[in-house]
C-alpha cells in the first residue's frame, strides 16, 4: 500500500497519527486485519469508545481497489468510521477531495499533527432527504434497487429519461415501478436515446408493448430517437426528468441499470444541478411510430458508417502488424 512514497516516510507519519489518536483515549494498532472477515490492513486502525481507519494516501489518486475494500467493510461493519490521511508533500487534486465526498470518507490533513477537514458519512439510501447522492452498493442489490425506487417515487406528472445507448431493459424497470406503484400521480412517460444499432424492429416492438401496458393505466408514453450522432454523442449519462409534489423541478443522474443488479460501485445523484435541457434534445428527435419510416434510412446509413469504421479499424491493425513484421524479419535475417 505504499505507493510513490517511501516507507520511512510513511512509519513517520503513521507514529503521527497514533500520538493524535492517542490522546483522543483509542487503542491504535498499525496494519492490523479489520476483521477476520475483512483482510484489508489499513495503516491505522484505532479502536475503543470509537473505531476508526485510517490509510495515508501515498499517490495522488484514490486507487478503485481502495473504494471497493472500503464498500466491503462499510457494508460488513457500518460501526466503523472511515478516513484518508492527505499528506503534506503531495500534491492532491481537487478531485481527490470530490471523490472522498462522494464515497463517504473523511479527510484528515496530516503534517506535523493531524487537522481533520470532512467527516465520513455514510452513502445509503437512507439519506437521501438529507442528501443529492445515494451510493450504489458492492454486493447489495436489493438495497439498490430500493434508491430507484426512491428516486422513482419523487416524480409527479411526468417522468422523462434520456440515456444515448438506451437499452430494452429500462422500458422492463419503469413499467415494473408503474406496476408496483412507484411510479404513481403520472400522467406521461417520454424515452430519448441516440441511434445505433440496437433500434430495430424488435426494440420497436418492445416499447410498443410498453406503451399499450401503462396506457390501461392511464399513462401515455412516447420514444423518440436523436438520428443525428453529432447532437447525441453530446451527452455522456443517463438522466431523469420530473417535479415532485411541490412543482419544484426534479433532476436525477443515474449510473448503467445493469450496475443495480450487478457487484458495481456507482452513485445516483438526485440533484444534478448542470443537466442537459430535455426539452431540446427532445425537438431533435423522431417519434419511433409515427415516424419510423424516416428512421429505417437514418439507421441504415448508420450501420453503414459503422461497418465501414470497423473495417478501417481492422485495416490500420494489420497494417501495423505488417509493419512490425517486416521490421523483426529485417532485424533477423534468416
Amino acid at each position: 500500500m505504499v505507493g510513490n512514497m517511501e516507507i520511512d516516510k510513511v512509519n513517520e507519519f503513521k507514529t503521527i497519527c497514533r500520538n493524535y489518536f492517542d490522546a483522543q483515549g483509542l487503542t491504535v494498532h498499525f496494519d492490523r486485519a479489520v476483521s477476520d472477515e475483512i483482510k484489508w490492513r489499513p495503516h491505522i486502525f484505532a479502536t475503543d469508545h470509537q473505531q476508526l481507519i485510517l490509510d495515508i494516501l501515498t499517490q495522488e489518486t484514490i486507487p478503485n481497489f481502495y473504494v471497493t475494500k472500503y464498500t466491503e467493510i462499510r457494508n460488513a461493519l457500518p460501526e466503523i468510521s472511515i478516513y484518508l490521511g492527505l499528506v503534506g508533500d503531495l500534491n492532491y487534486f481537487p478531485d481527490v477531495i470530490c471523490e472522498c465526498n462522494r464515497n463517504g470518507l473523511g479527510i484528515y490533513k496530516i503534517d506535523a499533527t493531524l487537522k481533520l477537514l470532512m467527516e465520513p458519512k455514510n452513502p445509503t439510501v437512507e439519506t437521501l432527504a438529507a442528501r443529492s447522492e445515494i451510493a450504489i452498493i458492492f454486493g447489495r442489490p436489493y438495497r439498490n434497487i430500493l434508491a430507484l425506487k426512491i428516486c422513482f417515487r419523487k416524480c409527479r406528472t411526468h417522468l422523462y429519461w434520456f440515456e444515448r445507448n438506451l437499452p430494452k431493459k429500462v422500458f422492463e424497470t419503469v413499467f415494473e415501478a408503474v406496476e408496483e406503484g412507484d411510479i404513481r400521480d403520472v400522467e406521461t412517460i417520454r424515452f430519448l436515446r441516440g441511434i445505433d444499432d440496437k433500434v430495430d424492429e424488435r426494440f420497436r416492438n418492445e416499447f410498443q408493448s410498453f406503451k399499450q401496458d401503462v396506457h390501461s393505466r392511464g399513462i401515455e408514453s412516447q420514444l423518440r430517437i436523436i438520428c443525428d450522432s453529432t447532437i447525441a454523442n453530446r451527452i455522456h449519462g443517463r438522466y431523469i426528468y420530473s417535479e415532485d409534489e411541490q412543482d419544484r423541478p426534479v433532476s436525477i443522474k443515474l449510473p448503467p441499470i445493469n450496475s443495480l443488479k450487478a457487484n458495481q460501485w456507482d452513485t445516483i445523484l438526485t440533484d444534478v444541478s448542470e443537466i442537459p435541457s430535455f426539452e431540446e434534445f427532445w425537438n431533435n428527435g423522431l417519434d419511433i411510430e409515427s415516424s419510423w419510416n424516416e428512421i429505417r434510412p437514418r439507421l441504415e446509413e448508420y450501420r453503414q458508417r459503422r461497418a465501414r469504421e470497423l473495417a478501417d479499424q481492422a485495416e490500420a491493425l494489420r497494417s501495423r502488424s505488417t509493419v512490425g513484421g517486416t521490421q523483426e524479419e529485417t532485424q533477423n535475417p534468416s
